[in-house]
C-alpha cells in the first residue's frame, strides 16, 4: 500500500485550490449573466436559480477546503443569496432602480472574479 507523501498532499491541495478558483470564476460569470439579463429588461430566473444553489453550496465547499475562514465563506454565501433574490424584484422597478441592480451585480461579479484569481495565485 502506498502512503501519500508530503509532495502528493501539496499537489492535491493545489488541485483542490484550482477547482475552488474555477468555482469562484463560474459564480462571477453567472452573476454577470444575471446583470446582462436584467439590463436587457428580461427575467433572470435561470441565473438566479444558479446563484441560489451556489449560495447553499459555497459554505459547504469552502468549509472543507481550508481556503478561507468559515465566517468569510458565510458572508459570500449571503451575498449570493441576496443576488439570487433580485429575480423577484427586477420586474417591477424603474429604469434607474434596474440600473442600480445591474451595478450592484457587476460589482459582486468583480469581487468573485478577483477572489477566483487570488486563489489561483496562492496555489
Amino acid at each position: 500500500m502506498l502512503v501519500p507523501t508530503a509532495r502528493d498532499n501539496a499537489k492535491a491541495a493545489r488541485l483542490k485550490a484550482g477547482d475552488i478558483a474555477d468555482y469562484f470564476l463560474n459564480i462571477s460569470r453567472t452573476i454577470a449573466e444575471a446583470a446582462d439579463i436584467i439590463e436587457r429588461g428580461d427575467h433572470p430566473s435561470g441565473a438566479c436559480a444558479s446563484l441560489q444553489k451556489f449560495s447553499e453550496e459555497l459554505p459547504v465547499i469552502l468549509g472543507t477546503s481550508g481556503i478561507m475562514p468559515k465566517k468569510e465563506a458565510d458572508e459570500y454565501a449571503r451575498q449570493l443569496e441576496d443576488a439570487s433574490n433580485l429575480e423577484h424584484s427586477a420586474d417591477n422597478v424603474s429604469p434607474k432602480e434596474r440600473q442600480e441592480m445591474v451595478d450592484v451585480l457587476r460589482a459582486a461579479s468583480g469581487t468573485f472574479h478577483a477572489i477566483g484569481y487570488e486563489i489561483f495565485a496562492r496555489r
